[in-house]
């Protein structure tokens, strides 16, 4: 705390009290239940930065969420329900439909915390090269019973407690936009990994990305380990979104980002393969070292269970192991498609 009002004393001897225009990007879909409380912090915690801008991007909601949203005063667009839809989309469309200087991205299900835009502004105003800031995330989990959680640190927080650089943001961060636009934007045709696709083409142009060990986010969502929080990944395509990173960043020879998010990933894929070798052996030759190999991925399923402490988050792990890793090998056979032809005439549904 100490550090950062240092920080922010040092700006204000400078250049003065904060002034200058800063764009909120609210991505959302179908997130009624969630929505109002984080317009309401975006209103609330970036009032003291000066003018503001807050957009809704939208992505063909077929619940209440742009109904609610529309009570307050804030700018409001949709994508076409017939157009690929992805929380990438939602962050390609809203920045292409804003103007301030600094771009501060949220999830709808996310709650802004105060003082930390004014602490991330202030940083980035003196490091011209910060072309993006994340700050400490919290998770809190909607419990079966219908209560909540309490917040506890992100796994993508967990343990920073300093000012760093790092290889990739994640979730909600704040971004100079000009630098966002420099680099193409998000890819709109990524269905996840949006953050660490970015993130490299940032750092290519010579940018720097910081972690500012201040609280910035609350996000309300499914306890992680849950068959649940499988079920809906599933559903909204977000392990196939892994392999959508995967064949763009092969193709583009992003081979660095690709090793540090899924080398995990591409070590099971070699477990599996090898277990097939192996059963092949074993089947066609008798060959008992294929028995053994053929076992492989048994062991590695008891690995997670000893690891977690739990058969159901132990196997639970393997699954989402055997889903990622089948969609990252199916990506090789998939091309996604350039930024620039994603659509732009998206529908204007409130402007103030």
């Amino acid at each position: 705390m100490f550090l950062f009002g240092g920080l922010r004393k040092e700006f204000y001897e400078k250049n003065g009290r904060i002034s200058m225009k800063l764009s909120v990007v609210i991505v959302a879909r179908n997130e009624e239940k969630n929505i109002a409380r984080c317009i309401e912090s975006v209103l609330k915690h970036t009032a003291v930065v000066g003018p503001v801008e807050v957009l809704l991007a939208d992505s063909a909601s077929t619940d209440r969420t742009v109904e609610i949203a529309s009570i307050y005063p804030i700018n409001i667009i949709s994508l076409k329900p017939e157009w690929p839809l992805s929380p990438s989309a939602g962050r390609f469309s809203g920045v292409n439909n804003v103007s301030g200087e600094y771009v501060l991205i949220i999830d709808g299900d996310m709650e802004l915390l105060g003082g930390w835009v004014e602490e991330a502004i202030s940083f980035m105003r003196i490091n011209q090269k910060a072309a993006a800031v994340v700050g400490r995330h919290y998770d809190i989990y909607y419990l079966e019973n219908g209560s909540l959680s309490e917040p506890c640190v992100s796994r993508s927080s967990a343990g920073k407690n300093s000012i760093r650089k790092e290889p990739y943001i994640f979730a909600s961060s704040i971004f100079r936009r000009d630098y966002l636009q420099e680099v193409g934007n998000f890819h709109p045709f990524l269905r996840a990994e949006e953050e660490a696709e970015i993130s490299c083409r940032l750092i290519q142009k010579g940018y720097d990305l910081y972690f500012l060990p201040y609280d910035s986010i609350r996000h309300y969502t499914i306890p992680r380990r849950s068959f649940q929080e499988t079920i809906r990944r599933s559903r909204r395509n977000l392990w196939s979104g892994m392999g959508d990173m995967l064949s763009w960043c092969l193709r583009r020879g992003y081979y660095k980002i690709l090793w540090q998010r899924f080398k995990v990933f591409f070590s099971f894929i070699f477990l599996m393969l090898s277990a097939i070798c192996g059963l092949t052996l074993f089947v066609f030759f008798g060959n008992l070292g294929g028995l053994i190999v053929m076992f492989l991925p048994g062991w590695f399923w008891l690995l997670m269970v000893v690891k977690k402490r739990s058969f159901v988050d132990g196997s639970l792990s393997f699954i989402n192991f055997a889903v990622i890793s089948w969609s990252l090998f199916l990506s090789l056979f998939r091309r996604v498609p350039p930024i620039d032809t994603y659509p732009r005439d998206v529908i204007s549904v409130k402007k103030m």
